[in-house]
């Protein structure tokens, strides 16, 4: 995969095949977990109680906030296809399987796009893999780190999307504290969406 391609895919499952191909810069399991909830999210209105339960779940796992305890007393209990599923993608972090699978529980009349949207997910939560940003620790201000972590945690829900205004926010502050990269500056500006996963919160926040 060229790194055109990359920007202009609109399919995320040859995107994590062309991920799985690095021999670095691979994403963690952590924003695969994240992407796969981000994908389920956007299906908020098909899913039954206990699916939603299970995105709980295992976000918090990803973030080190529930336990394998959890995560199989879920993948135990849980009934619906659709929640099993869910916990299951986590044992593997593969979100080419949750990809495919969101899409069959789409009605026909919702098919269209969201292989695109769920395309620009990845986009968020990986960054381009061709060009990565030379990152000062200088940049690390208060104010952008407070800026950061209220936006990771102060999410619209439940499409899970953080809100519009922390991360334009956040480019200021990045700016301020002398960040000059273009691309970073206008991944921040750009309308979203932005999830938790996203690569440059993250990468203020110090999470992988």
């Amino acid at each position: 995969m060229t790194e055109e391609e990359w920007l202009l895919c609109e399919d995320p499952r040859p995107m994590e095949y062309f991920l799985d191909s690095l021999r670095k810069n691979r994403p963690s399991r952590r924003k695969l977990r994240l992407a796969d909830c981000a994908f389920y999210r956007r299906l908020w209105d098909l899913l039954l109680a206990e699916d939603r339960q299970a995105i709980d779940v295992v976000e918090r796992f990803a973030d080190g906030l529930a336990g394998q305890a959890e995560i199989n007393v879920m993948f135990q209990t849980v009934w619906s296809l659709a929640g099993r599923t869910i916990v299951g993608f986590t044992r593997s972090g593969k979100c080419s399987a949750a990809a495919f699978y969101t899409r069959c529980l789409l009605p026909r009349d919702r098919h269209d796009g969201e292989a695109a949207a769920q395309a620009e997910l990845m986009r968020d939560i990986v960054g381009n893999p061709f060009g990565l940003t030379d990152w000062s620790p200088n940049w690390l201000s208060p104010t952008v780190l407070a800026v950061a972590q209220e936006a990771y945690e102060e999410r619209e829900l439940p499409s899970g999307t953080f809100a519009a205004v922390h991360l334009p926010v956040l480019a200021d502050a990045l700016e301020e504290a002398g960040c000059e990269d273009a691309p970073l500056l206008a991944h921040c500006r750009r309308g979203g969406p932005h999830v938790r996963g996203c690569w440059v919160v993250d990468r203020v926040l110090g999470r992988q």
